[in-house]
């Protein structure tokens, strides 16, 4: 792989205060990092799309051999999507207030969605929208349901705007609280 200087790059890599100057780097120097980034990211998207499933279909009974074909499966789509480019980049990873109000919102849904269930009230699932299964919906399906849900979870947030943030605000009141119990104000003589 050669570097042309009309490739997109950002300049820099960050993550929580960790900086890389990508601008400044040599092209070896950049082309290792690359490789390596690729590789792992590769990997770990590899992963996450399948993250949890195994034990979802033991659960349901599944057996080893079909559990090993449906995970190849996945991440075989997840896989071509990587390629087509239809994988959604999220940027950075969130820290700070927006990590907390996408886990309060996340947490706040899915509590909201198990007592809905509870009550008997139909949620968009690949069962409820096409009468299938998870093993035997496809791609197209499992997308429809997935722009459903975060539809739902989009109009769940906005509904719930205030309460959310309230969440927020305490939990970061209470993060700035524990902050102060871990320094060391001991600055000698």
């Amino acid at each position: 792989m050669t570097f042309e200087a009309n490739m997109i790059l950002p300049e820099t890599l960050e993550y929580n205060g960790v900086l890389i100057d990508l601008e400044n780097a040599s092209e070896e120097s950049l082309g290792r990092a690359i490789s390596y980034l690729l590789s792992y990211g590769f990997g770990k998207s590899l992963q996450d799309s399948v993250a949890g499933r195994a034990k979802e279909l033991r659960d349901a009974g599944e057996t080893e051999s079909a559990i090993a074909k449906t995970i190849r499966e996945e991440m075989t789509d997840r896989a071509e999507a990587i390629l087509a480019g239809t994988i959604g980049a999220r940027g950075p990873r969130l820290v700070g207030p927006d990590a907390i109000r996408r886990d309060v919102t996340e947490e706040f849904f899915r509590a909201w969605v198990k007592d809905a269930a509870a009550k008997g009230q139909v949620l968009p699932s690949l069962k409820t929208t096409f009468g299938v299964s998870t093993k035997d919906a496809t791609k197209e399906q499992k997308k429809a349901v997935a722009d459903k849900i975060d539809a739902l979870r989009e109009k769940f947030a906005a509904a719930r705007k205030d309460k959310i943030e309230a969440e927020v605000e305490r939990r970061l009141a209470l993060q700035s609280e524990d902050a102060g119990d871990d320094l060391d104000l001991d600055f000698g003589d």
